[in-house]
């Protein structure tokens, strides 16, 4: 595959994810442990990026390769992940002057959790994943007011998410983000969906079967104002504006500037929070 063909493949899923309503730049509940190879050497770059788009609990990955040598097995029917591979060659020319030829190839790599027979590395099986984030009382306040409120479940893991069909909030530990403020904007967020619910304010980019992408997407713009709401309602704005910043203008952008479709996500968000913070009228 050529450099531009690498560079294309790598932009193309990086958009998909957007466009399904993720920043992969996001996640910010990695215990402070960016991805590792297996044998300890960090991951540099875009392969950040990529690898943190996955749903991973521990972010140690190593080729089928690097899993066999270790004595693991990549389990039958896994799915890799394609990272990509830089490095420069040298080279003489006919007058003796060495040229640097930089270069790069795709290879793939699975997640621990991917291997049989391995058990984590001690450089992360010694990490600490947690955080001393305590509870903030006006956030907590928020969420345990809220009328009607959906069951917010904490496990840990990696992984926020609404689950319409059930009605459940499912949240990492509080001591897995990186900050309480992190925890308290990806509930907000998650409470946000929540309100889409039939028993709710019955938005059909929740509530309804068959969403489309476009349903998906302004469902999500919608959670993210919503979010930030709530976040300076509850005084945590500046903790999460940057976060939350780079989301809305990756929105926008892929939504080529359409103004009408913010303003309207915007009034959607602002009956969400009004409706979280018991201020429906």
């Amino acid at each position: 595959m050529s450099k531009q063909n690498i560079y294309d493949a790598v932009n193309e899923r990086i958009i998909a994810k957007i466009k399904e309503g993720v920043a992969p730049w996001r996640k910010t509940w990695a215990g402070g442990l960016l991805p590792h190879n297996y044998d300890g050497r960090q991951y540099h770059g875009v392969n950040v990026l990529l690898l943190s788009m996955t749903e991973f609990e521990n972010p140690i990955f190593m080729t089928y390769k690097q899993a066999q040598e270790a004595g693991g097995q990549v389990k039958k029917g896994s799915k890799g992940t394609k990272v990509v591979y830089f490095n420069v060659l040298q080279k003489e020319d006919k007058n003796g002057d060495i040229d640097k030829i930089p270069f790069m190839k795709q290879y793939t790599v699975f997640n621990i959790a991917q291997i049989e027979g391995l058990e984590l590395p001690d450089f992360a099986s010694h990490h600490s994943i947690m955080n001393d984030n305590e509870r903030i009382s006006l956030c907590e306040g928020v969420v345990q007011n809220m009328q009607n409120a959906p069951k917010i479940e904490e496990n840990k893991g990696n992984n926020c998410l609404y689950n319409a069909l059930n009605d459940i909030v499912k949240m990492p530990l509080i001591e897995e983000f990186e900050s309480s403020e992190e925890y308290y904007c990806n509930l907000f967020h998650e409470l946000a969906h929540s309100t889409g619910h039939k028993d709710r304010l019955d938005r059909k980019e929740v509530s309804a079967l068959g969403r489309t992408k476009t349903d998906y997407a302004k469902e999500e713009l919608v959670a993210e104002i919503t979010a930030a709401f709530l976040c300076a309602t509850t005084g945590i704005e500046n903790k999460t504006i940057d976060n939350s910043a780079s989301y809305l203008a990756s929105w926008l952008k892929v939504l080529k500037d359409n103004h009408k479709f913010f303003f309207q996500s915007a009034a959607k968000a602002q009956k969400a929070a009004d409706y979280i913070l018991n201020q429906t009228k």
